[in-house]
């Protein structure tokens, strides 16, 4: 089931020591939001997989369960070829990654 928004509160970036936000917020600006460009420009299901692989990596890494939840549900949109679920979580995606880098 695909979840509309999901609640910042669950990054729990609070949790996040200054130095890891510092380095997690590296890795969205020079690996995440270029996978992200390329996959929703070209559309390809093996860079949207890629971005999708990326953002499981980096949210088990932080512990990020509503990041771990859109990398789960964007696998399985390529899967099924759900191209509206893929652009509305490229939607979320873009929301919760802003959110983090803006973190301070």
């Amino acid at each position: 089931v695909l979840q509309s928004e999901h609640s910042f509160n669950e990054l729990n970036l609070e949790k996040i020591p200054s130095q890891q936000l510092q380095k997690l917020q590296n890795s969205i600006s020079y690996l995440i939001v270029p996978l992200k460009n390329q996959a929703s420009q070209s559309n390809n299901m093996a860079d949207i997989t890629a971005l999708a692989q990326a953002l499981e990596g980096m949210a088990k890494e932080y512990q990020l369960q509503a990041i771990e939840k859109i990398a789960s549900q964007l696998l399985d949109a390529v899967d099924t070829f759900d191209i509206g679920t893929i652009e509305h979580l490229f939607v979320q995606i873009d929301k919760i990654l802003d959110e983090i880098v803006q973190k301070k």
